[in-house]
């Protein structure tokens, strides 16, 4: 539980630059390789962090010894094209890294 926090900040904090980098690429009129190459890392990582938030959330639906405990928590993530997936975030340990 106390891994959860600091590393959905983290996750948060990363989302946030990702996107940052993203808007300004997307203000730039024309994209040389290495630019191109960046943003194509940026959308496999964003997808990276998509994933990771999925596997967090499904760790809640594993049944576990002395019930299921769940800690209410909104995570509210902004993908390429700015939708928004609001989920419960389970209280899960381990690392998804």
């Amino acid at each position: 539980m106390d891994y959860l926090s600091p590393h959905l900040a983290s996750l948060r904090q990363e989302i946030t630059d990702l996107r940052n980098m993203n808007f300004l690429y997307s203000q730039q009129g024309v994209h040389n390789a290495v630019e191109q190459s960046a943003s194509d890392v940026r959308a496999n990582r964003l997808l990276q962090i998509k994933q990771e938030l999925s596997k967090m959330r499904d760790c809640a639906a594993e049944p576990r010894s002395g019930g299921t405990r769940f800690v209410s928590r909104t995570v509210q993530v902004r993908s390429l094209s700015d939708c928004r997936v609001e989920r419960n975030a389970p209280a899960c340990s381990g690392s998804f890294l």
